[in-house]
């Protein structure tokens, strides 16, 4: 069709049987496959890893020296920083301090008592009234940003010379909160900023608060918050502060838990809640106990949880009972359990699931139990396989696999293929209860990494014995010979099949022996092991359940189209 239609164009043979070959195994697209453009020979993954030991070694190291070590061009260099390895060179952030680490410790405590107050309380933000110092001088030289302007192309730089802050300066001390500025006052010429002062600061900062924020006055519904500098964490300071937590109104125990962060001695602590509650304040013997157990680390202000009525049923001696008797009959029900213990359901499944951690499981089908030995032999083979493919990478390459399958002309639909979409409202689809259909064809198979190397089907009449097997191997070798040339040349194929009587009489064995013909072990019972049981046959009997094939020819011609699907 396509030399008529494009008689000087038409693409070659091996190309038309190529596209169709693609779009037959389900490919959608036309176009062709991205293909990479000239090699590079720089840009290379050896020269990636070198680079990127470089930069791990120095961080700090630049391009050009990048580029004298390695001897890589510097634009090379570049792409692979920017574009392989995602880096772009940024200057070091300042900070003011490097933490310890019970110093960052204290910084995410202190962030998360912070966050979990937002939670409890959305408005607490509008409560907090910060404040601070700050010198500021006569003159102040501006910032870089501030000296920007703009010019044209080939107009000279601008410049500026340098120049010092002027020694004229004041200290302003300012409070505020979301409302604007609260308490600001300047620091005399003559003064410095001790204890002494800041505690003065702070009375006029709560009469501020009494005449501007009358309604936090009246409700002692504002909190203080400022650094730690000496001043401001100073002992005659915390009386005051803590006034001034109090009016936030915080219970007895978050007060001493306050003073222990802020490490104020018990005793001190003591006096600040006599003075603040009176006659409500806790007992002595109580605040040194709350406050030694916020010294060791306690977090939570709360009680402890006590334990209510105590439990008759779920005790140590009847737990002991109930596993006991699990131990002797592993398929005893809650039901058979309460009624010999004499507790109720309710508290015998408890006892099953939280105390002793178990749940009820169906047994797992498999094909046979091994015994001891047969395990141990299962697990020699498989080392026994590992070992070998360690050995030899392209092991798994010479191994051609085989087995035989009943194919039946009608075989029931599995549960899975039967589903179907259906409204909220609509019945549930029903199926009839159908059986296999006396029409089959035992279908003996074998395969490599390669694809199908043999099949053939049992003829009618016949049964699989060591006499029909022998004849399978045979034909087999004679498949190898003319599809798998270079297996055949060198005679390192293994054949690999399970333990059938059939497979393993003394006639097989002596052909495959003759023929110097290596064999893959296989464990007894372990058709996990087999890839014709786990792989091919459930995904070439898959695809047929639900159909009718009438003869023996039908079911033949649909085997062999669903194998050349799986070996495409």
């Amino acid at each position: 069709m396509l030399n008529k239609a494009f008689p000087n164009n038409a693409p070659k043979r091996t190309t038309v049987f190529e596209w169709h070959s693609r779009f037959k195994a389900g490919r959608i697209s036309i176009e062709d496959d991205p293909r990479q453009g000239r090699p590079t020979f720089q840009r290379t993954d050896e020269n990636v890893q070198k680079i990127t030991d470089l930069i791990k070694e120095n961080p700090r190291t630049t391009l050009l020296e990048l580029e004298q070590d390695t001897g890589i061009s510097k634009t090379t260099i570049g792409r692979i920083v920017t574009e392989d390895l995602r880096l772009k060179k940024t200057p070091a952030k300042f900070i003011p301090r490097f933490l310890t680490n019970e110093q960052k410790l204290c910084r995410l405590a202190t962030c998360e008592d912070m966050l979990e107050m937002t939670r409890t309380d959305p408005e607490w933000k509008d409560k907090i009234i910060t404040g601070d110092e700050t010198w500021v001088y006569g003159y102040d030289p501006e910032t870089k940003r501030q000296s920007a302007e703009w010019r044209g192309q080939g107009e000279p730089r601008p410049k500026k010379s340098r120049i010092l802050k002027s020694r004229n300066k004041v200290l302003l001390v300012a409070f505020l909160d979301n409302k604007g500025i609260v308490h600001h006052e300047y620091l005399p010429a003559s003064q410095t900023v001790i204890k002494e002062m800041y505690l003065s600061i702070l009375r006029r900062l709560r009469e501020a608060i009494r005449k501007k924020r009358p309604e936090k006055w009246t409700n002692g519904d504002w909190i203080l918050h400022h650094d730690n500098a000496r001043p401001h964490t100073a002992h005659l300071v915390f009386w005051i502060v803590f006034d001034f937590y109090l009016l936030k109104k915080m219970d007895q125990r978050t007060c001493i838990k306050f003073c222990v962060k802020n490490e104020i001695k018990c005793a001190d602590a003591f006096r600040m809640l006599t003075v603040a509650y009176g006659e409500a304040t806790l007992d002595r013997s109580n605040v040194y106990r709350w406050y030694k157990m916020f010294s060791e680390g306690r977090e939570d202000v709360n009680d402890e949880e006590r334990a209510g009525r105590p439990s008759t049923s779920t005790t140590d001696e009847k737990i002991n009972e109930v596993e006991k008797m699990i131990l002797a009959n592993r398929r005893i029900t809650v039901r058979e359990v309460a009624e010999d213990l004499n507790i109720s359901i309710g508290s015998c499944h408890s006892i099953f699931i939280n105390d002793l951690g178990m749940r009820r499981v169906a047994a797992k089908f498999v094909p046979k139990l091994l015994n001891c030995d047969q395990k141990q032999h299962r697990m020699n083979i498989a080392n026994e396989m590992f070992d070998s493919v360690r050995d030899d990478p392209n092991l798994l390459q010479r191994v051609i696999t085989g087995d035989e399958a009943w194919v039946y002309g009608y075989d029931v639909e599995t549960k899975a293929q039967s589903s179907q979409w259906k409204l909220p409202h609509a019945p549930r689809p029903k199926k009839a209860r159908q059986v296999r259909s006396n029409v089959k064809v035992l279908l003996t198979v074998f395969f490599d990494c390669r694809g199908v190397v043999h099949h053939e089907f049992l003829p009618q009449g016949r049964t699989v014995n060591k006499e029909y097997y022998l004849q399978v191997v045979r034909n087999l070798r004679e498949a190898i010979r003319q599809k798998r040339p270079d297996l055949w040349k060198y005679k390192n194929w293994l054949l690999h099949h399970d333990n059938a009587p059939a497979h393993t009489s003394l006639l097989v064995r002596d052909l495959l022996t003759k023929n110097n013909t290596l064999m893959m072990p296989q464990p007894p019972y372990s058709p996990d092991l087999a890839p014709c049981d786990f792989f091919l046959f459930p995904k070439l009997k898959r695809p047929m359940k639900g159909r009718r094939y009438a003869t023996l020819d039908e079911i033949k011609t649909a085997l062999k189209e669903e194998l050349k699907k799986i070996f495409f």
